[in-house]
């Protein structure tokens, strides 16, 4: 039955959602080779993933996680795909800390780096920010932090099996797409970036039908998974009301355009240094990328009207040194337990 649908796959013929869901079940129960999942991983690639394929993933996907009983009338996560190849600090994970040192309960997912140098996993081991390993101690970090960072194979351990595959392969596929929908905690608004601008109205689409109260697509300027200082980025708004496009600037939010150099990150204590200075309130592009993207947090969750108001929610966060205090909460969490660092291996 696989080689049926992998030959359609390669034969770059769409499939249906429940074809999907049989397609995904049998990678991530290891029941196919190595070979022919990296096959039709490449191949979706190629053909390029539809709404029913990235949907049906989800459903099945979800079906087998931990799933964190977070239940809030606002729970946020800004994660984005990752596979933009950028090499930048981890510039969402910035914006999340702020984001929740603004108010906004957060529960940040990710994992350790596939196709880059430093996944949000990486960056938050080297922040001595735990990452929860049991639903329930999500819950009580989310509680005591107003964070939480989930590290995603602690609630969907099903996909250690694929997990050396993606990493042999070295590309983004639709597991980097996967990644922020499939988030254990059940949020009620998002921010997600995507790396492939084409992709952002069809991805809204799956996050209202998962059930998302309001949300944002980002995809940045120059092939950013991030909101960008170097130029106009693309945005779609989603709510029950419908999908809209628009396009921000830096300006817009009252920043000034950087060069995409200028957000370089590297190693994860390199990178972990850049967020701590960011907490610190130092002043600089990483700061105001930082800000750019917390302010489409800010927006999305109602507490900003316009760009502008939500850079200004952030830069309060920063300034009055409750993004960094999330942090040092987080760090507290961690204490209470001695095997609680880094807890991600």
């Amino acid at each position: 039955m696989f080689a049926q649908t992998l030959s359609k796959v390669i034969e770059r013929k769409n499939l249906e959602s429940a074809e999907m869901e049989e397609a995904m079940e049998a990678l991530v129960e290891g029941s196919v080779s190595p070979v022919q999942t990296a096959a039709f991983l490449a191949a979706l690639r190629s053909k390029g993933e539809t709404k029913e394929e990235i949907g049906g993933a989800v459903r099945l996907l979800l079906r087998k996680a931990r799933t964190v009983p977070a239940r809030r009338t606002l729970l946020m996560d800004n994660c984005g795909t990752g596979g933009d190849c950028k090499g930048t600090f981890n510039i969402s994970t910035a914006a999340a800390f702020v984001a929740a040192g603004g108010g906004i309960p957060m529960a940040k997912h990710g994992n350790r780096a596939v196709s880059g140098k430093c996944g949000a996993a990486d960056v938050a081991e080297a922040l001595g920010a735990e990452m929860p390993d049991s639903p329930e101690r999500a819950v009580s970090c989310l509680d005591a932090a107003g964070l939480v960072l989930l590290f995603a194979p602690h609630f969907h351990p099903i996909l250690r099996n694929v997990a050396e595959i993606r990493k042999n392969l070295g590309v983004r596929t639709i597991f980097n797409i996967l990644g922020p929908l499939l988030n254990p905690a059940p949020l009620t608004h998002q921010v997600m970036g995507v790396f492939d601008p084409d992709m952002a109205p069809l991805v809204a689409d799956v996050l209202l039908a998962l059930g998302r109260e309001r949300g944002m697509v980002i995809s940045g300027y120059g092939g950013f998974d991030e909101l960008a200082l170097g130029g106009p980025n693309r945005v779609v708004l989603f709510s029950e009301e419908g999908v809209k496009e628009a396009v921000v600037t830096p300006e817009e939010a009252g920043l000034v355009r950087r060069d995409d150099d200028e957000l370089a990150g590297g190693t994860a204590t390199e990178n972990a240094a850049i967020i701590e200075n960011v907490l610190a309130g130092k002043k600089g592009p990483a700061r105001d990328v930082a800000l750019l993207n917390a302010s489409a947090v800010f927006l999305v969750s109602g507490m900003a009207s316009g760009w502008k108001e939500g850079v200004a929610l952030a830069s309060e966060s920063i300034d009055s040194g409750r993004a960094a205090e999330v942090l040092e909460k987080i760090r507290s969490f961690s204490q209470q337990r001695e095997d609680a660092i880094p807890r991600s291996a």
